[in-house]
């Protein structure tokens, strides 16, 4: 696991609220992932015994430490992102195959998480924080039809000092509980979303497509100009499945990899 850091760039004074925001992000993993990374460690140590199944919920619950509801909710996760198959009267199968990959596109985690995941030192930097009016196109996809008003925030998030992500977030300033003036960018759009609506993302919809850089992405990612990148388009659901804003993220797949687990519905 790499270590994270969080700092501030300058980007354009006269569109930005302040250049002098900071993002912190929580120094503790929460119970939930550390229940999700007990039964990985478990999973793998397993397999690398050659058994290919967990132990019953209640075995997990005494073994690891955890209540029951949350080893139930890390399984469920776990199951979602095809780690493991659980099959109703037979048991949970460990998929072995899965459990290598660091960056898989079924988990809405912060691209912090997933840099470190994957050994990296993982850093942001708050790029620009800026109050601006949505274009039209956008407006419903965010959840703003009635004010085009919204906060803007670009980070750049760098694995081990190298460029690996450069992320734009849209949401309505309707959806706020706080001036702008007020406001600060956080670590992820899900930490920013989380401590200024009071909702949290429930789910995120992500169109998925390889592009030609635009010039700024291929200049903050260091990238010779038209080099191609790849888009996550995410669309954020809250937790009243109303959407509450809109994150493009351009990527340079040459240091941050996706992988998809597609599952078989034989099983």
């Amino acid at each position: 696991m790499g270590m994270v850091r969080c700092s501030v760039r300058e980007g354009n004074p006269a569109s930005e609220i302040s250049t002098a925001r900071r993002s912190g992000r929580p120094a503790r993993e929460t119970y939930y992932q550390q229940a999700k990374q007990a039964l990985e460690g478990l999973a793998v140590r397993l397999v690398n015994q050659g058994e290919a199944r967990l132990p019953a919920e209640d075995q997990l619950s005494d073994d690891l430490g955890f209540s029951r509801p949350t080893v139930r909710s890390a399984l469920l996760a776990l199951q979602k992102e095809g780690k493991i198959q659980r099959l109703h009267g037979v048991g949970t199968f460990i998929n072995r195959y899965t459990l290598g990959i660091d960056a898989n596109v079924a988990e809405d985690r912060p691209f912090l998480d997933i840099i470190a995941s994957m050994g990296h030192a993982a850093s942001v930097d708050i790029v620009r924080f800026a109050e601006e009016e949505l274009p039209g196109t956008m407006l419903e996809r965010a959840g703003s039809p009635a004010s085009p008003s919204a906060i803007v925030i670009d980070r750049l998030f760098r694995a081990s000092g190298r460029p690996a992500v450069y992320s734009r977030d849209h949401v309505p300033t309707e959806h706020l509980n706080a001036p702008a003036e007020q406001l600060t960018a956080e670590h992820s759009t899900f930490a920013f979303v989380r401590r200024w609506s009071g909702h949290r993302v429930r789910y995120s919809v992500a169109a998925i497509r390889a592009i030609t850089a635009p010039d700024f992405v291929a200049q903050a990612l260091e990238l010779a100009p038209s080099a191609p990148v790849l888009l996550l388009d995410h669309r954020h659901i809250d937790d009243r499945d109303r959407p509450i804003g809109v994150t493009e993220s351009y990527i340079n797949d040459d240091l941050l990899r996706f992988s998809v687990v597609r599952t078989g519905d034989e099983l």
